[in-house]
């Protein structure tokens, strides 16, 4: 589902798969646009763990494109 107007939704999911953890997302506007995207290969790592590091990696991400404008 969108989110409510003026706000962003971010999906994340990861997974373990012969003991290596990937992780990716997506993140969209209020209208469903996409606003950016992502995966990774994590290594060696449990799944909270590579679902953790999913929402490190965007927020640091998000953290860094906003020091940029301003």
């Amino acid at each position: 589902t969108k989110p409510p107007f003026n706000y962003v939704k971010l999906n994340t999911n990861a997974s373990v798969r012969n003991g290596k953890a990937f992780g990716g997302g997506i993140l969209r506007s209020h209208e469903g646009t996409l606003i950016a995207a992502f995966y990774k290969e994590f290594g060696e790592f449990d799944v909270l763990e590579a679902d953790g590091l999913s929402l490190l990696m965007v927020s640091n991400s998000v953290f860094s494109e906003r020091l940029a404008t301003c």
